[in-house]
């Protein structure tokens, strides 16, 4: 399962950092498989952050009228962002 989480988190860009990847193993690892799969599944689907989102579509204009923000590393700010208000709600 470990491998697994890993290859997860590669295919979503890195998403979670170290840490985060060692609470989710711990946190999957406990749990039966099925409420596993689904733990799982709620950490690394996360359609928000990926380009074309309405979510991300509308990250991208609010910051873009702002002259201060530069866009090169938007989708790392996107994913931060997001990470943030979902560690906000759980």
């Amino acid at each position: 399962m470990k491998k697994y989480i890993h290859i997860k988190n590669k295919e979503n860009n890195f998403i979670y950092s170290k840490n985060e990847l060692e609470k989710i193993i711990f946190n999957a690892t406990d749990l039966d498989p099925k409420p596993s799969s689904e733990y799982l599944e709620s950490k690394f689907n996360l359609p928000y952050y990926f380009e074309g989102s309405t979510t991300y579509t509308l990250i991208r204009k609010k910051l873009s009228t702002n002259k201060d923000f530069l866009l090169d590393k938007f989708n790392q700010h996107v994913k931060l962002l997001i990470k943030k208000k979902i560690e906000n709600i759980y």
